[in-house]
């Protein structure tokens, strides 16, 4: 496996009338220097091209004769030489499928036989030591102790306030975010799913826990997290008492919220969007850590109270989201 550019090894694609013949999957587009006496032609497999984590440009080499005879060059075959970097894609997504962090190698890579994996269960920490092409088997159930233990009905399953401090302590969600285990199951029979409560989006998504642990969320805000950062004016009556501004994903969704849990009357100023998250974050970020803020006690403003500053800090506010790169579209 390798991208036209390594295959190629600094020379030219050349053609002599065998490019476009098919063989099952694969496709010659052309040859390429020799293996021994026989031309070294270069094929394209229509199924590893979609995997290109895995196979990158879906590209290999082989001989005629070799094609001739039914050999693929490709990932299809049940004996495809994969190399070191494959091993780790496919042992990752092993892992992921059945709740462990794969870390790498526990020793020096040499066959799929001898090479240790290196390997965390999410809620137990360090599993027993496993080779890659038992990860690789598909009857894989995780070395895991504790694991095992909760097949065999011995094990208590961790309490559900102990596992979602261990989704907030990602950083990842925002204040006011709710998880509630789902009554779904995996193969095992396992609860590892969740439904999460996104107060930036007002969507709720269900996600497993693999993904939460690592802070993905499974609301609107996937894919596409905070470039927004609004400032919303809150009244009492007529008067302005003090400026809430923060980061989100929908500010329209946000301000219900604010309004839904405030004993004051949130309106929106303003919304300005940032070419990067990075860049929003830090302006919200450079806010927090410069101005005075949580002028509006929690009881009054259960989200987003420490946020608040004074309305004299509105253009001082306008002109920090500004200087980060925000644009106003609001």
């Amino acid at each position: 496996m390798a991208n036209l550019e390594d295959l190629l090894n600094g020379e030219t694609l050349q053609y002599d009338g065998f490019e476009g013949t098919q063989y099952g999957d694969l496709t010659v587009i052309g040859w390429n220097g020799k293996y021994q006496n026989d031309k070294k032609y270069i094929v394209t497999c229509a199924i590893c091209k979609e995997d290109p984590e895995l196979f990158g440009d879906g590209l290999f080499a082989i001989s005629k004769g070799h094609l001739s005879r039914g050999c693929i060059p490709c990932g299809c075959t049940d004996k495809c030489n994969w190399t070191e970097d494959q091993y780790k894609v496919r042992v990752k997504r092993a892992c992921d499928e059945v709740s462990l962090i794969f870390k790498g190698w526990a020793n020096d890579f040499t066959t799929a036989n001898k090479t240790l994996v290196d390997a965390d269960c999410v809620e137990h920490g360090k599993i027993g030591k496993t080779s890659i092409s038992f990860v690789l088997d598909s009857k894989f159930v995780k070395s895991c102790r504790g694991c095992f233990a909760i097949r065999m009905g011995d094990f208590k399953r961790k309490d559900d306030s102990v596992m979602i401090k261990m989704f907030m302590d990602t950083g990842c969600y925002s204040e006011g975010t709710v998880f509630t285990r789902s009554g779904r199951v995996d193969k095992h029979g396992h609860k590892k799913y969740w439904y999460m409560d996104c107060p930036d989006c007002g969507e709720s998504g269900e996600g497993n826990l693999v993904g939460l642990y690592k802070g993905t969320r499974s609301c609107a805000c996937s894919g596409n997290r905070q470039q927004e950062t609004y400032i919303n004016l809150v009244m009492d009556k007529e008067d302005v008492i003090a400026i809430k501004f923060g980061i989100a994903n929908l500010s329209t969704e946000r301000i219900k919220r604010q309004n839904q849990l405030s004993i004051y009357k949130v309106i929106n100023y303003g919304v300005w969007t940032y070419p990067t998250v990075k860049d929003c974050r830090a302006a919200e970020r450079y806010c927090l850590n410069n101005l005075t803020t949580k002028v509006i006690s929690k009881e009054e403003m259960p989200d987003g109270y420490t946020e608040t500053t004074f309305p004299s800090n509105l253009d001082l506010v306008i002109a920090i989201f500004e200087e980060h790169g925000g644009v106003r579209n609001i």
